[in-house]
């Protein structure tokens, strides 16, 4: 694939494995048969002319299972585009916003849900819609837990620090969580 000029943060499969989402601060869909540049949905590396609000590129980008929607993190927000043909679209008030900057992202296997995780928090929320469905507690790496609560931790203990990467199990019940040291499992499934 040819046309990429900026650093490339994120990428993901479509479903149907027919189109690859690039990501470099705007997002662009790629037919992989051909090669060539579906869509493009630019916006997020300029400031905003009318408001002069700064510009917060996308850094990251998962599909929805059915190949409409893609799940995007820019700084602290979650949008959401929707594919329409070679079109991607968003609604400037369909997103969800957190207080720090969103860390990690995962989108569950049946498209209903999908959690962020910032230094300080992990959200779950409806999808599209993004909803708050549950807020985690903290996660155990920082504090004393007890043994019974719908938790499994492996690795080193750590002191804290951010949630690099997370993905829900296939059966949507469970929620991997990652820092560089640990990995917590947590139950999702109420």
């Amino acid at each position: 694939l040819d046309g990429e000029d900026l650093f490339v943060h994120s990428v993901a499969f479509s479903p149907d494995g027919k189109t690859l989402a690039s990501v470099n601060g705007d997002v662009t869909l790629w037919d992989l048969a051909t090669g060539k540049e579906r869509a493009t949905l630019q916006g997020h590396t300029e400031e905003d002319k009318e408001t002069s609000e700064p510009a917060y590129p996308v850094e990251s980008v998962a599909f929805s299972p059915d190949g409409t929607y893609l799940a995007l993190v820019s700084a602290n927000q979650l949008l959401v585009g929707e594919i329409q043909g070679d079109k991607i679209s968003y609604s400037k008030d369909q997103y969800f916003e957190t207080r720090l900057e969103i860390d990690s992202m995962a989108l569950s296997p049946d498209g209903r849900r999908v959690a962020i995780a910032t230094a300080d928090e992990v959200v779950i929320l409806s999808f599209p819609e993004l909803t708050p469905l549950a807020m985690l507690e903290p996660l155990s790496f920082s504090a004393n837990r007890d043994a019974g609560a719908n938790f499994a931790s492996y690795g080193m203990p750590a002191t804290g620090g951010s949630i690099e990467r997370m993905s829900f199990g296939a059966d949507d019940t469970v929620l991997a969580l990652a820092t560089d040291s640990a990995v917590e499992f947590r139950d999702v499934s109420a």
